[in-house]
């Protein structure tokens, strides 16, 4: 089977006909490398001091209105980022998916494989977007639960 090739920022940003400044790079770069869910605090702390706070919301916007990241709210109500998945650059992304949520360490992760049940909206309701979250224990976080009670 052959093997994809990996895409750069510069090239997700031109499919998305958004301008490649140094400031979009290295924030998708960031969300690249990361490949994870990130809270504004964590991504402003992993961009550097440099980094102006108001020039990285605007661009998180951005990048949100043109469908490259999308936000995740946590049950506290504070608010994460994921990158839409970007294997390809005829991906296909949904953001009404399922997201899990460790309560232990507080990753948050899409189940975009995971079906979303068939929920009856009254007819004079119009859903745009629906936002799931499980609350739970990751499997890092379960295994050294188990390790510490003797479990393992």
């Amino acid at each position: 089977m052959p093997q994809s090739k990996k895409i750069n920022p510069e090239e997700i940003l031109k499919h998305h006909e958004l301008k490649a400044t140094p400031q979009r790079i290295e924030v998708l770069s960031t969300f690249l490398k990361r490949n994870q869910v990130m809270s504004l605090a964590e991504l402003n702390k992993m961009l550097g001091k440099e980094f102006d706070r108001i020039t990285l919301y605007r661009t998180l916007n951005t990048f949100e209105e043109h469908g490259l990241i999308h936000k995740i709210p946590d049950s506290n109500g504070n608010i994460n980022y994921a990158l839409c998945k970007h294997e390809s650059l005829d991906h296909s992304h949904n953001d009404n998916h399922i997201h899990f949520q460790c309560t232990s360490c507080n990753l948050t992760v899409c189940l975009e494989e995971l079906e979303i049940p068939i929920i009856r909206i009254p007819k004079k309701f119009n859903p745009v977007k629906y936002i799931f979250l499980i609350e739970g224990i990751c499997e890092d976080c379960d295994g050294k639960v188990k390790k510490h009670k003797g479990l393992v």
